[in-house]
């Protein structure tokens, strides 16, 4: 059984789960969460990088494309 004295703190780092829109890539780069970003420039990176690329690795039917255009938008995405 694991407990704070034995590993518990290890195991459950070990199985947090990773997003994919803190994962997105783009020429071998990690880009900066979009959330992040200028609000001014967050509809042009948008559009130019974050969906392209989110398109192309297999996202265009998935929640991570709500979730990345309500935080682009300054909204948290209430499904998904």
């Amino acid at each position: 059984k694991l407990s704070p004295k034995n590993g518990w703190h290890r195991a459950s780092a070990a199985m947090a789960v990773i997003q994919p829109e803190g994962q997105i890539t783009w020429g071998g780069a990690v880009l900066p969460r979009i959330e992040t970003l200028d609000p001014r420039i967050r509809k042009v990176a948008l559009e130019r990088y974050y969906l392209p690329k989110l398109i192309e690795d297999g996202y265009a039917r998935d929640p991570v494309i709500g979730r990345v255009i309500a935080a682009a938008e300054g909204r948290r995405c209430q499904n998904g």
